[in-house]
């Protein structure tokens, strides 16, 4: 249920905030989303074929076909480097520079929203987003999601823009 919610909350910012055009492709597996110029697929539990197995993330993010973003939602309280570490394992296996973990909180968690690796010899782009997404309707919660999937859309448009 968490992460049809986060779905929801991507684009009703998407279009909310950033005046973004959606279309509804094929509900609810795939979004059309046009915004700063760029077009881009969202698809829900796409299935791919990695280099040492298949994958299927809760969302991902194409440009004209090629896979640039790779999104999962857990709706964990407990420890997230469980977490992080399958997401390293997607971003490796389908040869993505950009993933980003949805949580409902950030106990346990990095205090850094935005983590680019540095002196990696064979993943030189990697950037992992911690995006916490309070379920709460509190203006503080609303502040902070919406400060949050500011920096996310920002990374995602300088991912397609590369």
């Amino acid at each position: 249920m968490f992460e049809v919610w986060v779905l929801f909350e991507f684009l009703d910012y998407l279009y909310l905030y950033r005046k973004a055009t959606i279309v509804i492709d094929r509900f609810p597996k795939k979004f059309v989303i046009s915004i700063d110029g760029y077009t881009m697929d969202l698809y829900y539990e796409k299935r791919y074929e990695g280099w040492a197995a298949n994958a299927t993330p809760d969302f991902t993010i194409e440009k004209d076909g090629e896979l640039k973003v790779i999104m999962d939602a857990k709706n964990w309280f407990e420890p997230k480097n469980e977490a992080i570490y399958k997401m390293l394992g997607y971003l490796n296996n389908l040869d993505v520079s950009t993933g980003v973990l949805f949580f409902p909180n950030d106990m346990f968690l990095e205090p850094k929203l935005l983590i680019r690796g540095t002196n990696l010899k064979n993943h030189i782009n990697q950037c992992l987003v911690n995006c916490v997404l309070w379920p709460s309707g509190s203006a503080k919660a609303v502040a902070e999601k919406k400060k949050n999937l500011g920096i996310l859309v920002k990374t995602i448009i300088e991912t397609l823009s590369s």
